[in-house]
């Protein structure tokens, strides 16, 4: 696992540092295809050693650890972008320098390596029949958290902010999704975690359904997007936590690789339904679009929740 995350590193670093080297636009494209495959390398491995090392009485923590930087990396990088400029390659030289630094807890913690046993495989159709909620809360998270995330400024100046205030949306949402890792984590590792997750798609699409009717408050809409990027970012660190409850080995490695899959198939999809729903119905058809998938997902969950 730590060789593939130190193989996923690397290949994001010639991937950047080869952006500048060919500056032609179509040279880019598999430039971009190959750093997304090894980003996804990265977070794939990262999350399979988080898990294989936390122990099951503060996995919630652990896990909420990562998602703390995880999401303060998505806060920052936009931040940096704003203060440095994209006159230069500056910005993208920075970028190498800190993906750099993901070796560096490499090898630090060289030594804190399990053996995975057992087979390796993402069989996606095996694992949506013995864990058809985590497989359904991938898919859900990648399309509910990118068709928000995705044209959450175009939807604030769609409905007439200015591009200040637009801006303020995203931020607020990833500041929320900061904040929210601990307490949800904490809160995770005290009760049955399909309630915790239950609970954070439940608040999602409350906060959805309320966003166009206080998106003209400035508190109001802090507020609502700040709990709405709490309950979202902290769903993909409690469906982490639960497959590390349930799987081992190498279905844990199976699992997380199927999980990520769908996660990012829904990712990928969902900027186009999202862009598509607001062309139909105007902006407010990106928080209805995403209150449907939220209210589609609650009830799976509380199908589940009924079992247990």
């Amino acid at each position: 696992v730590v060789r593939m995350i130190a193989v996923g590193i690397i290949g994001m670093v010639i991937s950047l540092a080869l952006i500048p080297v060919f500056p032609n636009v179509w040279i880019w494209f598999p430039l971009r295809f190959a750093l997304g495959f090894f980003t996804e390398m990265v977070f794939t491995a990262g999350d399979v050693w988080l898990n294989q090392l936390a122990q099951e009485k503060k996995r919630g923590m652990t896990l909420a650890v990562a998602g703390v930087f995880q999401h303060g990396g998505f806060a920052l990088g936009p931040l940096l972008i704003g203060f440095v400029g994209t006159e230069s390659w500056t910005i993208l030289y920075i970028g190498i320098v800190v993906v750099l630094f993901g070796l560096l807890p490499l090898v630090l913690g060289r030594k804190a390596v399990v053996a995975m046993e057992g087979e390796h495989r993402a069989r996606i159709f095996y694992f949506l029949k013995v864990a058809p909620v985590l497989m359904v809360a991938a898919l859900m998270f990648g399309l509910i958290d990118e068709s928000v995330l995705a044209l959450l400024i175009v939807y604030g100046l769609r409905v007439g902010l200015d591009e200040l205030a637009a801006g303020a949306l995203l931020t607020s949402f990833l500041i929320g999704a900061v904040l929210g890792q601990f307490p949800l984590g904490w809160l995770s590792d005290r009760i049955e975690r399909t309630y915790v997750i239950t609970g954070c798609v439940a608040v999602t699409l409350v906060m959805l359904i309320a966003l166009p009717f206080v998106v003209h408050d400035a508190v109001l809409r802090t507020i609502a997007l700040g709990l709405m990027g709490a309950t979202v970012g902290s769903t993909y660190m409690v469906a982490l936590a639960m497959m590390g409850e349930r799987f081992r080995g190498g279905e844990l490695i199976g699992v997380t690789t199927s999980f990520m899959f769908l996660w990012a198939l829904g990712s990928f999809v969902a900027p186009a339904l999202s862009g598509g729903a607001m062309e139909l119905v105007g902006p407010n058809g990106m928080p209805i679009l995403a209150a449907g998938l939220s209210a589609l997902f609650l009830i799976l969950l509380f199908r589940e929740v009924g079992n247990i």
